[in-house]
């Protein structure tokens, strides 16, 4: 899904899913830097995401949320999204347990947009 993004992709995850998509991504984020796809990242400061925050500020806009979700929503070119609630919320990079959504329904994307996005 990351892959295949064209333009835009927006993140909205907590301390954890930082860690976990700068473990599994980092590379992939410089790549879609190359291409011109701007990836937005809205993520809660934490200690133990410091250095992945500073990290991925070279290739990605980092927004500060002043609130933490225990999903991590991705929306790919404004069209096609993933909700997932990661179990436990750990640094693994899978568990049994993991729960997810994907759909590129536009009227569920845009209500799941308000829920989780902050204009500005």
């Amino acid at each position: 899904m990351l892959s295949k993004a064209k333009g835009s992709i927006n993140l909205v995850t907590n301390k954890n899913g930082i860690v976990l998509l700068y473990k599994e991504f980092n590379r992939l984020f410089d790549e879609l830097g190359e291409r011109s796809v701007k990836v937005r990242i809205t993520a809660p400061d934490g200690s133990n995401n410091q250095h992945m925050l500073s990290e991925l500020r070279y290739t990605c806009k980092i927004k500060q949320a002043d609130f933490e979700l225990p999903i991590i929503f991705l929306c790919v070119d404004e069209q096609q999204f993933l909700l997932a609630n990661l179990q436990p919320d750990s640094f693994a990079s899978s568990s049994d347990d993991d729960r997810a959504i994907f759909s590129n329904d536009p009227v569920l994307l845009r209500l799941i947009w308000l829920l989780t996005m902050k204009e500005g």
